[in-house]
């Protein structure tokens, strides 16, 4: 993840297949979307590139409610989410809480 112009930028998010499912995924995306609201950004933007190996995760962007903003040729998509809409994800078993400034 990086920062351009106010904006946080995922672009990558790597998570070992055994683990997608269980609700690591949403935690992860709640952290990240958390140390964004904290750091007062703009918005937050992720990326879909369509592989075969990326699929059991094709749908995170959406369940996570970003927005869709424009879907390539290729399969690429591009989301965005403003500060004000970043809400997280309650999952019952696991849960990050940010305890410093990061």
């Amino acid at each position: 993840m990086y920062i351009q112009e106010n904006q946080h930028l995922l672009d990558r998010f790597i998570l070992n297949c055994r683990a997608v499912g269980w609700g690591i995924e949403t935690t992860m995306m709640n952290h990240i979307k958390m140390h964004t609201k904290q750091a007062h950004s703009e918005t937050l933007r992720t990326r879909y590139i369509l592989t075969r190996k990326i699929k059991p995760i094709a749908s995170l962007s959406e369940e996570q409610d970003f927005k869709l903003v424009d879907t390539s040729l290729e399969g690429m998509k591009n989301y965005s989410m403003g500060i004000r809409e970043i809400a997280t994800i309650a999952r019952g078993w696991i849960d990050v809480k940010l305890t410093e400034d990061i």
